[in-house]
């Protein structure tokens, strides 16, 4: 029944909000492993949600450093060739990314 919970969970996430933040999961550009949300149901069938809720944070965590591994790619990349980030749609997320964490540096805050 949990199980089920937690997919349903993750299926709305995906098909109604995922879409809108503009990027895809960091772990899944960098890896070509499959994204989050997807490791999570394919978790929760394999494996049930406890165990799913026992390994959230550590995926989560990876895909955080993947998203610091993306960050500095571009940097590089943007130094050498300035707005490359956001020349294809595939790279937006990076780029979102990126122009976030290049404010936030400066010390401006999005509104």
């Amino acid at each position: 029944m949990f199980d089920q919970f937690f997919i349903l969970i993750i299926k709305l996430y995906q098909k109604k909000l995922s879409h809108h933040k503009g990027f895809c999961c960091a772990y899944n550009r960098l890896y070509k492993d499959g994204s989050c949300s997807n490791w999570g149901v394919d978790k929760i069938k394999k494996d049930g949600w406890i165990a799913f809720l026992s390994k959230i944070s550590e995926r989560m965590a990876a895909c955080k450093k993947a998203n610091e591994v993306l960050i500095e790619r571009l940097k590089d990349d943007d130094e050498k060739k300035p707005n490359k980030c956001c020349a294809s749609s595939e790279a937006a997320g990076w780029c979102f990314n990126f122009s976030i964490k290049k404010l936030l540096t400066k010390g401006v805050r999005p509104h």
